[in-house]
């Protein structure tokens, strides 16, 4: 059982793959993916295709969830495998235009920013996981906007890096981790983290990552603290709290290319991990769904949260 001071997080996505028409079973936090760049500099928009669940009428996901589940917490993910690097590199400067643009995207449908939180899905190596310095400052850009995404009057802001982002040099080597490669989110939680609720870490489709076994020593050693060399001249020092790490798996075989551990290891993992871990965050909510929420509720086990009646 966890033994953070707050309710572990149990956070699952939602994308456009599938309705929850079996509900939300123990999940306490949805995440509704994803956003896209606008058409001008600092926009945004809705995903390309459905953008609807039916609920009596044909109602915007994020408002639906609002107004008929009170008891979750509900963000937008920006980000994601669609969007590239130029489209990343593209907020560099109109951070506080890109939060702006979201909160009235969202007034639009009835919804006041303070109601949801912001999750960045940042995919891009070149900005925070390449040679330092990064051929472009990944660092600087993520934290500004979760800077002005607080600033906005957002709920929270979460990002899901993938586990070399905070990995790579602390506790796992070889592989995707050979250098020059750093793990540049060590540097923007040094630097902004402030500004960022909690991490959604990624532990698929990135070897050596992939394996269960890999969580329990990243994650003890990212608590505890400690530095890792950028280059000659660059240390950097990190201490994440526990209540900001979250331990990411898919929520069944086919929901990545990689990575994916059984619930029954999943759940031993958390229990494994006690004071070490936050939460967990499963991708994605429609697959555990159609799976009885068979992840969900080994998670909840292994978090120590409460059966869902």
């Amino acid at each position: 059982m966890s033994a953070t001071s707050a309710t572990p997080k149990l956070i699952a996505y939602s994308n456009d793959y599938g309705v929850p028409k079996q509900g939300f079973g123990p999940y306490n936090t949805i995440i509704v993916a994803f956003m896209y760049p606008g058409t001008g500099p600092g926009t945004l928009k809705w995903g390309p295709t459905a953008t609807f669940w039916s609920g009596g009428k044909e109602v915007n996901k994020v408002a639906w969830l609002v107004e008929n589940q009170p008891d979750l917490q509900v963000a937008v993910s920006l980000g994601g495998a669609d969007w590239t690097s130029k489209s990343w590199q593209g907020l560099i400067g109109h951070e506080t235009a890109v939060a702006a643009s979201l909160a009235q995207l969202l007034q639009a449908v009835g919804v006041e920013p303070r109601k949801v939180g912001v999750d960045l899905d940042y995919e891009d190596d070149a900005g925070v996981f390449d040679s330092y310095p990064f051929p472009y400052d990944g660092v600087t850009l993520l934290g500004e906007l979760s800077k002005a995404f607080k600033g906005a009057g957002f709920a929270f802001v979460s990002h899901a890096p993938q586990a070399p982002y905070v990995g790579c040099g602390v506790s796992v080597s070889g592989g995707e981790c050979a250098a020059p490669r750093v793990p540049g989110y060590l540097l923007l939680m040094e630097k902004y983290g402030e500004w960022i609720d909690f991490l959604n870490v990624q532990f698929y489709n990135n070897p050596p990552f992939n394996d269960i076994s890999a969580v329990k020593p990243l994650f003890e050693k990212l608590v505890a603290g400690g530095s890792v060399q950028f280059d000659a001249s660059t240390e950097v020092k990190y201490k994440i709290p526990a209540s900001k790490l979250m331990l990411g798996k898919p929520a069944t075989q086919g929901d990545a290319g990689s990575g994916y551990s059984s619930p029954s290891d999943v759940e031993s993992a958390l229990e494994g991990l006690g004071p070490a871990v936050g939460g967990f965050m499963s991708w994605k909510l429609a697959s555990d769904a159609e799976n009885g929420f068979a992840m969900g509720e080994a998670a909840a086990q292994g978090l120590g949260l409460p059966e869902v009646e």
